[in-house]
């Protein structure tokens, strides 16, 4: 699930098995607390009915609460890349690789591959798959 505002919290109602979202759709749900942690982001997603969370945070990477484990990837982006479309195209790594079988680690770092490769595309939506290959990897550490 990739939704923000009000249809986030009413999609958590269903319990859904994953929430791909960016830090600023996170932080939109957040009600009464001043700069809160990542960690907090993803408590409070988890305590809403997320049963995994991933919040990208741009070219900082991601931090995420997958199978009762907090996450944090960070990776070398491209900085005079473009972002519009890099959530997307994480989303559609992650939804690609679970639906064929693989497991969270190989998952992750090929989403976080092809969200990188996207930066180097002008348009949500296009993707160079030479660049996935050639995106640095990322590490993936306890948060």
């Amino acid at each position: 699930m990739d939704v923000s505002g009000d249809s986030l919290l009413s999609a958590l109602r269903a319990n859904p098995f994953l929430v791909k979202i960016n830090q600023q759709e996170a932080l939109g749900i957040m009600v009464g607390a001043h700069s809160p942690s990542v960690r907090q982001l993803l408590d409070l997603l988890i305590s809403k009915g997320a049963e995994n969370v991933l919040i990208t945070l741009g070219r900082e990477g991601w931090v995420a609460y997958i199978d009762g484990k907090y996450l944090r990837c960070n990776i070398s982006a491209n900085e005079s890349g473009f972002d519009i479309g890099a959530g997307d195209a994480m989303m559609a790594g992650l939804l690609h690789y679970l639906h064929a079988g693989f497991g969270w680690s190989d998952t992750l770092e090929y989403a976080t591959r092809l969200a990188a490769a996207s930066t180097y595309c002008r348009s949500s939506g296009e993707l160079l798959s030479d660049r996935v290959q050639q995106s640095p990897s990322c590490s993936i550490n306890a948060l």
